[in-house]
Order: structure tokens, then sequence, then C-alpha cells
């Protein structure tokens, strides 16, 4: 909303000055900027209690009568998702910020009008208490805003923390979650590729020109991915997402090539030097037939593939991936790997070692859309 990325303007280079200028002007004086400045002068207790008794006056007159009275929420940029929770707030208590804005126009008004009968100076007062408001127009450029920064909301909230399972805030989320917000403001980017912004008529390009800026912020962070191998392998081990990017990588085999290689090099580092030659177990049983049928009823050429099988190559052949409902019910890809010590005692050690770190602060860099 408020960085400046001459490469999300889509026009030529003589105009990146101008475009620039109109930037700045509105997130000054346009809908967000009036209603940022109105929530920031809600700041002293005269204030507030104005705008709460405003707020209990279209309360009363409300069909549902509630008497909660709701702050106003002050963004705040060090803090993740606050102007989506400010403007969200904003367009609930819509009314009152009516309420409360012409009351300021209107005092300030007669202000004016007293100074200048007198010939005295106008009074100081913020530049929104001399404009019109916020219009219905206005809100509806909000409610724009707030449905852009959602997808981030979501992701960050899904990255912020560990969760009841141990997913939420894992590394093993941050690919998938990364390429879903990418695709979700390429979808939303697409659909202004059309519209002609020349006519007088036309809308407003602040909105895919501030999307464009986020994207370009959201790659920057996203190729930085590939300077770990963890944030591939996390995926990679994890029994539900193994082959997520196999899948979605498909159209780009350099970065499988890529990461894969990446990939082995830490595992080599946890692989024996030698893969040692080992009796196939049995699976337990409480007496000498059982364990025996079970060794004669499996198929030999199977058992020699795994046994001669590098551990990572052998899960990746045999081990079938978690269905949806599977990952609902089971939850924990610790506990998987646990399991599985026996079978893959030093691919599980790697895989546990990747699935128990969580991310740290993944888009605070970029959870205000385009701020930096």
């Amino acid at each position: 909303m408020f960085g400046v990325n001459t490469q999300s303007f889509n026009n030529d280079t003589e105009e990146h000055q101008a475009e620039t200028e109109y930037l700045q002007n509105w997130r000054r004086d346009g809908p967000l900027g009036v209603l940022l400045d109105i929530i920031n002068y809600i700041k002293t207790p005269q204030q507030h209690d104005l705008f709460a008794s405003l707020q209990a006056l279209v309360n009363k007159q409300s069909y549902t009568q509630t008497e909660t009275i709701l702050e106003p929420i002050k963004p705040v940029v060090t803090r993740w998702n606050s102007y989506h929770d400010a403007f969200e707030r904003a367009v609930h208590l819509s009314q009152t910020f009516n309420l409360y804005s012409s009351h300021h126009i209107e005092q300030i008004a007669r202000d004016d009008a007293y100074a200048i009968s007198k010939g005295n100076k106008l009074p100081e007062a913020p530049s929104w208490m001399r404009s019109d408001g916020l219009s219905a127009a206005d809100w509806a450029v909000v409610t724009e805003y707030i449905e852009a920064l959602r997808p981030l909301k979501e992701a960050t909230k899904r990255l912020e923390a560990r969760g009841k399972t141990g997913g939420f805030g894992a590394l093993y989320e941050v690919i998938p979650v990364y390429e879903y917000i990418l695709s979700t403001y390429e979808a939303i980017i697409t659909t202004y590729d059309s519209v002609d912004y020349s006519p007088n008529s036309a809308p407003e390009d602040h909105l895919p020109i501030n999307l464009r800026a986020a994207w370009r912020k959201l790659n920057d962070y996203y190729t930085k991915l590939d300077a770990s191998p963890a944030y591939y392998g996390a995926v990679s081990l994890h029994p539900y997402y193994k082959n997520y990017c196999f899948n979605s990588w498909r159209d780009k085999p350099h970065w499988l090539t890529a990461n894969e290689d990446a990939l082995q090099q830490l595992w080599a580092q946890y692989k024996p030097l030698s893969l040692p030659t080992r009796r196939p177990l049995p699976p337990r049983s409480n007496t000498i037939d059982d364990a025996i049928d079970a060794l004669v009823d499996r198929e030999y050429t199977t058992e020699l593939n795994i046994s001669e099988a590098d551990e990572l190559d052998c899960w990746r052949r045999y081990e079938p991936a978690w269905t949806k409902a599977q990952f609902a019910q089971e939850g924990s890809p610790i506990l998987y790997w646990i399991g599985l010590r026996t079978r893959y005692p030093h691919l599980s050690q790697l895989a546990i070692d990747l699935l128990t770190r969580h991310v740290n602060n993944p888009f605070s860099q970029f959870a205000t859309l385009g701020l930096n």
C-alpha cells in the first residue's frame, strides 16, 4: 500500500515519475489515507469518548440493539495484519466513522467561517476535516483492500505459531503457503489486464499497482528459500506433502534439479557411508509358523529392491503418501517418522530434524501488502 516499486507500474518509463507522484497523493488524500488519519486522530480520552457516544447512538438505532462498544483498531507496522484488522473494524463501524468525521467537518466549517468573518487566520486542523469525509465509493475501496490483504492474513495465521497438531508454523508449510499467495495474487492481477485506464471515466489503477508490488516483494522472499535445502527437504519428507513439489514444479524441472541436489547434499550428512545388507524382518508374531509364513508370502524382488536401495529412494518409492483424510486424522508427521525409525533409521533422523523446525516471522517484511 505504501511502497514504491516502479516495476509494478503498467505504463511507459517516462511516465513513472508522474505515476509515483499520483500514488503518493492518492495514499495521502485517497480513501485509505483519510481513514488512517481519522483513526489516528482518535487518541485522546475526549476523542475516544466522542467516538463511543456516537457508536452508542448508532447501536441504539440499529435493528440489533446491541450495547457493545468497540474501539477503533490502530494499524502498527510491526504488528502482523494490523492494517487488515484496522480496515475490517472500520468497515464494521463505518456508520460511526461517518458520524464522527461529519461532526468534526461541520465543527471546523463553523470555526473557519467565524475566523474569516473576523479576518483571522484559519485554525489548524487535519486535512480530512476540510474534506467531504468518506463516501460509499471510498468505503468500497477500503473493502477491496481488505479482500486483497486477506490472503496474507490467512498465511501469517497459518505460519505464525505452532498449532494443536504441530503443523501451524512448521517449516514444511512455507513453500505451499508462499505458492498459495503468489497464485492468488496472480489470479487477481490477471483480472485487471484488460482494463483501459486512459479514459477519464476509467477506474483508478492503485490496487493493481499495489498488488503487483506485493507480488514482487513476495516473490523476492520466495526465491530466497533456495538458499536453504531445509524448506524443500521438509516438504519432501512430509508424508502428506511428499509429492507436492514434484507436482507443483512439473513445468520447472530446473527448480526440481537444483533443490534435489541440495537435498541430496543434506541427506549425505545423515546416511551411512555404505548401506549394510540386512535380512528383512518379518512382522512381530506369537508363533514360529506365522513368522515363517510372513516371509514366504512376501515378494522377494520387492524386499531385495528395498534392502539395496538408498533410504530416501526407498521411502519415496515404497511408502504411500498420506491421503487428505489421513492427514486430518494422523496430524503429526513426527509420530509418523518415529514409527519408521527401525525401517529408515538415518532418514527418519533427517526428517525429524527438519519437520520439528518452525518458521520465524516468514511474512514480517511484507504483511501489509508491499509495505517495504
